[in-house]
């Protein structure tokens, strides 16, 4: 049962911090006061615990780090942004400072006494994973790896006594963690870092964004691919950023094509263009000096259509109804020309405000 309509607030500064000589990653974060925490997960396990079908299900820890017994009733975990209620806790009490661990399997079990498995399981490639609070209606605790690749058998959790992350070569369900953060393997700024288990260089920390909502347009679509040549997976849209500062789009939830922006996305510059796609081999063959920044599902209407950027608490940032007629530019409807926004100041939604593309193909990026 669903306890009410769901507000999707996210918590605190974030701050992403680099183990510097290793190349291995932690994060950094301030929380919001939840007494219920994931401490630690697992997303790849082969040879660690076990379940009780003797199965090497991948599983998440939970820690009451509250002074007091917690009844877990109203509360649930989640690896998806968009159905914060997946799973539902059963009525089952954690006691004050102790661990519990959830086999994240698929299997769905709730009941009152034995193991827990979720209705979902987990991915390597990284993941929204989240502790939602059905009575209040909120996110209580988002574990920061949602574009954080995992590794086998090696588990990602918060250090001890500090709001730290990384990675932990030595997992340990249902009980503390081993300070010693390390990793396997790391892609950081495009290059592969091996990592050895030494002890942890220095901590610098860099700033992430924390999710604001717009409060006016302050966005454009510049570009759209919408019927290219070759097939619908050249398509492209392109936004640029034509507001006085850095917007952050980070929960931004597009409608016409389905994308969500990762929470940790980075501020979008002052100016600058960002690509979304349809299909990244695709695209990276025809344009292959252009930066991809995501990968939507779904595709562009060649009949036209309406594009609609949400931000996180459901607000419009952008509202674009582009045609193939009615006074839009012809070429662009298979001939091999994009639309192309001419006065990035004016209404987007006035079809004189575009050209075709002089460029066959168009101009992604630039």
């Amino acid at each position: 049962m669903r306890y009410r309509k769901y507000t999707l607030i996210l918590f605190g500064l974030v701050t992403c911090s680099l183990l510097g000589f290793s190349g291995s990653l932690v994060l950094r974060q301030t929380l919001s006061p939840s007494p219920l925490i994931i401490t630690e997960f697992l997303a790849g396990n082969s040879n660690n615990l076990l379940d009780e079908d003797g199965e090497q299900s991948d599983w998440l820890e939970i820690y009451n780090r509250s002074d007091h017994p917690l009844n877990l009733a109203g509360w649930a975990l989640t690896n998806n942004l968009a159905d914060p209620e997946k799973w539902a806790f059963p009525n089952r009490t954690l006691n004050s400072h102790d661990y519990l661990v959830i086999f994240a399997s698929g299997k769905n079990r709730r009941a009152e006494t034995g193991k827990l498995h979720t209705n979902f399981k987990l991915n390597q490639n990284g993941e929204f994973i989240a502790l939602y609070n059905l009575l209040e209606g909120r996110f209580m605790d988002i574990m920061p790896t949602q574009q954080t690749r995992q590794f086998e058998n090696v588990s990602f959790g918060r250090q001890e006594g500090a709001e730290i992350y990384g990675y932990l070569p030595a997992p340990s369900p249902g009980a503390p963690n081993n300070n010693h953060f390390v990793g396997q393997e790391v892609v950081l700024n495009n290059s592969t870092e091996n990592i050895t288990q030494s002890n942890p260089a220095p901590i610098a920390t860099v700033s992430l964004p924390v999710y604001q909502p717009n409060l006016t347009p302050t966005l454009q679509f510049s570009e759209i691919m919408y019927n290219p040549i070759g097939g619908d997976d050249y398509e492209f849209i392109e936004l640029q950023n034509v507001s006085p500062q850095p917007l952050n789009l980070g929960m931004a939830t597009f409608e016409g094509v389905d994308f969500t922006f990762p929470f940790n996305t980075p501020p979008l510059t002052v100016g600058a263009k960002i690509v979304l796609v349809r299909n990244k081999t695709s695209f990276s063959q025809r344009y292959p000096n252009t930066p991809i920044q995501g990968v939507y599902e779904g595709q562009l209407s060649n009949q036209g259509e309406t594009l609609t950027l949400r931000d996180l608490d459901k607000n419009i940032l952008i509202k674009l109804q582009y045609a193939d007629n009615a006074g839009w530019p012809i070429s662009p409807d298979g001939l091999g020309d994009s639309l192309e926004l001419i006065n990035l100041t004016a209404n987007p939604n006035n079809p004189q405000n575009w050209h075709a593309s002089p460029n066959i193909y168009g101009s992604p990026g630039q």
